[in-house]
């Protein structure tokens, strides 16, 4: 809380400043579960925190609707008419199938058949959740978690850039959300680090195979006038270690 007062922007005005440390509250928390999460989760645990706030009725301009957001999670398929289009691959089909079952998507299979060109345009592009759909389905611009139901069904692979995009847009300040620490390297997020730990709360590491943190630790202790062996010990924890650890905690 204190780091956040420290970050917040300084207002005047009474309501500015206890938004503008609110919104810094919010950053800070996010800012360091981020950092405790392996790169692949961080947009689970992001898409989390949206899809909570909808449901509560905070953010977002639509009612939420509880069963398409399950047919955004599980993406369950239906057995139905064999598939009549040669360039839609058969579990997408089925995926179309169940979307029909739900409301607002009753048309949305025979669409698909009676302008299948028009579709095979959106369903070929490089970044169809970017693009208009065919039809009246266009209006799904104005509803986007609507049209990521139409990406997870046809174009599956992209649902990591539309949940991005949906994210960007929904969330208060998305933007910053989703770019956390993705602009600095890892010299500059462990300065940021230190800058929010002190004598008292130490920093842990969560090491994946192939990381190595050892080196910008070392650089980072150069950079703060410490001496390796002297003022800064780097000591590999192992049988045995725990006496050499307690020595330079001693020592400190």
């Amino acid at each position: 809380f204190e780091n956040s007062v420290h970050k917040a922007p300084a207002k005047e005005d009474l309501t500015e400043r206890v938004s503008s440390l609110r919104d810094s509250l919010r950053m800070c928390i996010f800012t360091w579960v981020s950092r405790g999460l392996f790169e692949r989760h961080k947009l689970i645990f992001l898409a989390q925190l949206t899809f909570n706030l909808m449901k509560r009725g905070t953010i977002g301009n639509d009612d939420w609707n509880e069963t398409q957001f399950q047919f955004l999670i599980r993406a369950p398929m239906r057995s139905s008419d064999p598939n009549p289009l040669t360039w839609l691959p058969q579990n997408a089909w089925a995926s179309t199938a169940a979307l029909a079952e739900l409301e607002d998507f009753g048309k949305f299979t025979s669409d698909l058949v009676e302008a299948a060109p028009r579709f095979r345009e959106w369903f070929n592009a490089i970044a169809p959740e970017d693009e208009k759909l065919p039809l009246d389905w266009a209006g799904l611009d104005r509803h986007p978690f609507q049209k990521m139901l139409v990406v997870r069904c046809l174009r599956p692979d992209r649902m990591a850039s539309a949940l991005t995009n949906f994210i960007r847009n929904t969330l208060p300040d998305g933007l910053s959300y989703i770019e956390c620490d993705s602009t600095l390297n890892s010299l500059e997020i462990l300065e940021s680090c230190l800058a929010d730990s002190t004598p008292t709360t130490p920093i842990y590491f969560i090491l994946s195979p192939g990381a190595n943190v050892v080196a910008d630790l070392d650089k980072k202790a150069e950079e703060n006038g410490l001496q390796k062996g002297v003022s800064y010990h780097n000591v590999s924890m192992g049988q045995g270690q725990d006496v050499v650890a307690m020595t330079c905690l001693e020592t400190a």
